[in-house]
């Protein structure tokens, strides 16, 4: 649970510092491109794909030695 409220913060603290016009102005910033956001998507499937067969294999063969190298 205190994982899911510190990407939370993070997320709010990083809006507030980019779309926020004051803090844009003092800090000298813009906020990204929309291609950046593409980038940022695909990466999530990736990794959430990544993810979703590594706990399948590691349920299904716990003891192989391959899977044993991509548990945490």
């Amino acid at each position: 649970m205190a994982t899911y409220i510190a990407v939370a913060v993070e997320l709010a603290t990083l809006a507030f510092l980019v779309y926020v016009p004051g803090v844009k102005y003092v800090m000298n910033s813009s906020p990204p491109p929309f291609e950046v956001w593409f980038f940022s998507t695909g990466s999530m499937f990736l990794f959430l794909i990544y993810n979703e067969a590594r706990k399948f294999f590691i349920r299904r063969l716990p003891y192989n030695r391959y899977v044993r190298l991509v548990k945490w």
